[in-house]
């Protein structure tokens, strides 16, 4: 095997072409591999009337930035034939290393795709010795042929969540199939318009807003209000994530306020938020002397870890029973936080018993929303709405999705 032949393996051009020459250009550190098509006795079908006996009708030149070959800029040129069918329909021949109308080769924005969901786009636009904006610009252009290609058809289960965009006021909206696990959609906001706007993508892509049949969220009045209005027919269950979440808020509100009378829960913010399982022997022990002063923060965390065995209940009228009397105790408990939260809970009643025959939850979204948050981190924050919806969807969609010839 030669050196021509060394690089046709390498780049898995297929027997139409054959590598012709190479050039390195010492003073640019560049390697300029050039192709030539091969004419082969069966040319391909024409893509306009998939008429037989095409022909090749002239060439134009082309070149495509390809990854490095070892530390070398590498880029492939080749005059790609122009072919003719017996119809007069004339078009350009696909190259099996890059979509039509690339300057990348495919390999290349593979590896750019890939890198890109787990570090910052200026990272991966020095390994790679592109500027971050044409990096950009391949992100974007595989999230929308992949959106464009979206067919919805099939969902029936969605969750629904919000993440920070940038202050704490500023926020995006997620949904995602909880059968297939990616995501369906992402819109800016967190409001009841952003559910109109789901129902809206929902039928561009051939979905159906009523027959969607389930829908796990958390107690946003907006969002319920909005699939009430816009999934009609979708049976909403509120996210055990939410709700314990909002307990433990309370408990947390509870040990705030006897800190200040009562030194010895100072250290005491993670450990009335653990199952005892959890607890080492130093919490454990702060936990116990908790208890024995009978304070208010031991008697809110004991309510708390009770609440989790609701998710245990294999009954649902068991779960109606152990609801209600959650609630009671909470109730006559006395302590003003915790009476707070049993409110909510017995306002939110039926939509938190609907678990029981679903047993949906937005654990899927809460692992998304992490891991968004982190790329967000990590890249020092994402200038616009666009920038993180785009790595949104490119985290979210499945890999394949948007990456073909065109």
């Amino acid at each position: 095997m030669d050196n021509l032949d060394l690089f046709k393996a390498a780049l898995g051009i297929g027997s139409d072409w054959e590598v012709t020459q190479v050039e390195f250009v010492r003073e640019k550190n560049e390697l300029h591999l050039h192709l030539r098509y091969l004419r082969s006795a069966s040319l391909p079908v024409c893509q306009e009337c998939q008429a037989a006996g095409v022909h090749v009708h002239d060439y134009r030149s082309h070149a495509w930035r390809h990854l490095d070959f070892w530390q070398h800029k590498t880029y492939l040129h080749a005059d790609v034939p122009r072919v003719r069918c017996e119809q007069g329909h004339l078009h350009v021949l696909d190259v099996p290393w890059a979509r039509k109308g690339s300057g990348y080769t495919l390999l290349l924005e593979a590896t750019v795709l890939e890198m890109a969901k787990g570090m910052p786009v200026a990272q991966v636009a020095e390994l790679v010795r592109l500027s971050d904006k044409k990096l950009w610009r391949i992100i974007d252009g595989y999230v929308q042929r992949a959106l464009a290609r979206q067919q919805l058809g099939a969902v029936r289960r969605v969750g629904v969540d919000e993440t920070s965009r940038r202050s704490k006021h500023r926020y995006i909206t997620i949904f995602m199939d909880l059968d297939t696990r990616k995501v369906l959609f992402i819109t800016e906001g967190k409001g009841k318009q952003t559910i109109a706007a789901f129902a809206k993508h929902l039928r561009h892509h051939g979905g159906d807003p009523s027959v969607i049949t389930d829908v796990t969220c958390d107690m946003s009045e907006a969002f319920l209000s909005g699939i009430a209005e816009h999934l009609p027919n979708a049976q909403v269950t509120l996210d055990r994530f939410h709700i314990v979440k909002l307990i433990n808020e309370a408990v947390t509100e509870v040990r705030r306020r006897e800190r200040r009378e009562q030194p010895c829960l100072k250290g005491a913010q993670y450990s009335v938020l653990k199952r005892p399982d959890h607890l080492n022997e130093k919490e454990r022990a702060l936990i116990a002397d908790m208890e024995e002063r009978n304070l208010e923060t031991a008697r809110a965390y004991h309510i708390r870890l009770l609440f989790d065995d609701f998710f245990s209940q294999t009954n649902p009228e068991y779960a109606r029973g152990f609801l209600k009397g959650w609630v009671t105790k909470a109730m006559q408990s006395g302590i003003d936080e915790m009476v707070n939260v049993a409110g909510t809970v017995r306002k939110h009643w039926r939509l938190i018993l609907n678990w029981t025959s679903s047993r949906l939850n937005n654990g899927l979204l809460e692992g998304f929303n992490s891991l968004l948050q982190a790329m967000k981190a990590s890249a020092r924050g994402y200038r616009t709405i666009e920038y993180i919806t785009t790595i949104g969807y490119l985290i979210g969609l499945k890999p394949a999705e948007g990456f073909h010839h065109e």
